[in-house]
């Protein structure tokens, strides 16, 4: 795979990244999250998930989709990045199907920080976001971030 697609990183400390956040539409983050779940096994999932851009008229019940798909999948955590609409209808739609706890980053700048509070050894993180959130080269700070 290319870098920021499906590609799998794995930290010193025992923490998977799967950075997928080349680029975003609807089909794409089901694979992203179908492959977190397979590929985390009986370990922690962690679903970083950005806006899906250029989606018209569809945008909000495409966001909503995905969350209801993060909650019927059982991921453990959820991180939205960004404090759109979009963002708020999937971590609503989420809400109900799982006990999934819920976290938000208004940008990706406090996101390193909440993921270093957040995440243990084991857990495998998903970042899944279109390109224009910003958040191409987030998983390679994540994975050369390890905390002490």
């Amino acid at each position: 795979m290319s870098a920021g697609r499906l590609q799998v990183l794995e930290r010193t400390d025992g923490v998977t990244i799967i950075n997928d956040a080349f680029n975003a539409n609807s089909q794409s983050m089901r694979t992203g999250l179908e492959t977190l779940i397979s590929l985390a096994g009986d370990r922690r999932t962690v679903a970083v998930l950005g806006e899906i851009k250029e989606l018209g008229d569809t945008v909000k019940a495409a966001h909503a989709e995905v969350g209801r798909l993060v909650g019927d999948l059982g991921i453990n955590v959820l991180v939205t990045v960004g404090t759109s609409d979009e963002m708020t209808a999937l971590a609503e739609s989420a809400r109900p199907s799982s006990p999934l706890r819920i976290e938000s980053a208004d940008d990706p700048d406090i996101l390193l920080p909440l993921l270093n509070r957040l995440l243990t050894s084991g857990d495998v993180v998903l970042v899944k976001a279109s390109k224009s959130v910003g958040l191409e080269n987030f998983a390679n700070i994540l994975h050369a971030e390890v905390p002490a």
